[in-house]
């Protein structure tokens, strides 16, 4: 386990060429503090290096994680917005319909409608 390994174990592994485990998050993690350190305008460039490390970052320890970081610091650095969600995606298709006098989707309805589409409530 990598939490449980000692300096020792890991630096071995992390100079061993020959293990298949090449520490391509080194490379990762220092070209996006040197995209990070310029200005909004390499937003294209951060881009770039998720799509680039995308099969790394996917195997690397906790990859959840690392991408909810990643979505963070290109909504920050970079005023990236993540796509929206499945539930906002419905609401604003749905603008309109239902009983909500403010415009938009009631919130039953919505959650009706998300129960029909994963099988639920018939």
């Amino acid at each position: 386990d990598i939490e449980t390994r000692d300096i020792p174990t890991l630096q071995k592994s992390y100079t061993n060429k020959k293990d298949g485990a090449a520490p391509s998050h080194v490379i990762f993690c220092s070209m996006l503090l040197r995209i990070c350190e310029k200005e909004m305008k390499t937003g294209p460039l951060f881009n770039w290096l998720l799509k680039s490390f995308n099969s790394e970052l996917s195997v690397m320890f906790k990859p959840d994680v690392v991408k909810a970081y990643c979505t963070k610091i290109g909504r920050i650095f970079f005023n990236i917005q993540p796509p929206p969600s499945m539930m906002s995606t419905l609401e604003n298709m749905m603008g309109g319909m239902g009983g909500n006098p403010m415009g938009g989707i009631d919130p039953a309805m919505m959650q009706q409608m998300m129960a029909q589409m994963q099988g639920g409530m018939r």
